[in-house]
């Protein structure tokens, strides 16, 4: 699974000679997070907007506490209390109110509150789950359209989900490109939970052969002859150099590195 990199020092945004600021005003917390955020932008110039805009928010939560702790000392608590202003999401709010233009994609699901706060009441339900994975999912699945509907397997909304295992889960399938995307996540954890979902494996194993979960990253999964030769149709992109799809290269178009 694709994993935060560890090795990002966000502790000190502020000076290039070590000596640290302390804010004294919101003008000065928020010049601050900018040089915090600026720096974690720089760390992931050369990655995807989506790859990029996934480690953001992975670092964002990760980094958060230590970074101002250590940065801001005793007065941390008040730049603590900032953090939802100065989130990604509010970064895509000031976006739109700059450029005139709405945030699509990943942008316009991290500045959804609705669908933020489901996730963050899955990941408390699910400690290992993350919103890279999540992102990634939706990526590989639907790239970020939430009313989508394949026209040759009939899954529909941001997760791709069948009517098949829609049915297993009790999802309700009939409404489910109509859903707003927090909706459409909450409908997902039905799924997450009909196959014992515990974080000990990806979640793009668990889309495209849930029975393989907790195979090794080698077992061949489908092969191009697989069902008539429909898997490799419809999902090529799932397929290795050797022509088989196996545990890792699924893992690895849905963004997860063993």
């Amino acid at each position: 699974m694709a994993t935060t990199d560890s090795t990002l020092n966000i502790a000190d945004p502020g000076s290039k000679t070590g000596s640290r600021s302390r804010p004294k005003s919101t003008m000065d917390i928020q010049s601050s997070m900018k040089g915090i955020m600026s720096k974690v932008r720089e760390t992931y110039s050369e990655e995807s907007p989506l790859k990029k805009q996934q480690r953001i928010l992975a670092d964002w939560s990760a980094n958060w506490d230590s970074a101002i702790s250590e940065s801001f000392g005793d007065e941390s608590s008040e730049l603590k209390s900032k953090k939802q202003d100065l989130s990604p999401s509010a970064e895509a709010s000031e976006y739109e109110e700059v450029t005139g233009e709405a945030p699509k994609g990943a942008d316009a699901l991290l500045r959804d509150k609705a669908f933020m706060d489901q996730l963050t009441l899955m990941q408390d339900k699910y400690p290992k789950l993350t919103s890279q994975e999540i992102f990634s999912v939706i990526e590989g699945e639907s790239s970020f359209r939430t009313s989508v509907i394949n026209p040759d397997t009939g899954a529909k909304g941001l997760f791709q989900i069948t009517p098949k295992a829609a049915k297993e889960a009790g999802i309700n399938f009939s409404k489910l490109e109509k859903m707003s995307p927090a909706e459409q996540l909450k409908e997902y954890d039905k799924y997450l939970q009909r196959w014992g979902y515990d974080g000990s494996y990806s979640l793009g194993i668990l889309q495209a052969a849930p029975s393989y979960r907790e195979a090794s990253e080698d077992t061949v999964v489908y092969t191009k002859k697989s069902k008539g030769g429909r898997v490799f149709e419809l999902n090529p992109s799932w397929f290795n150099q050797d022509g088989v799809a196996t545990v890792g290269s699924i893992n690895k178009y849905y963004g997860y590195e063993s």
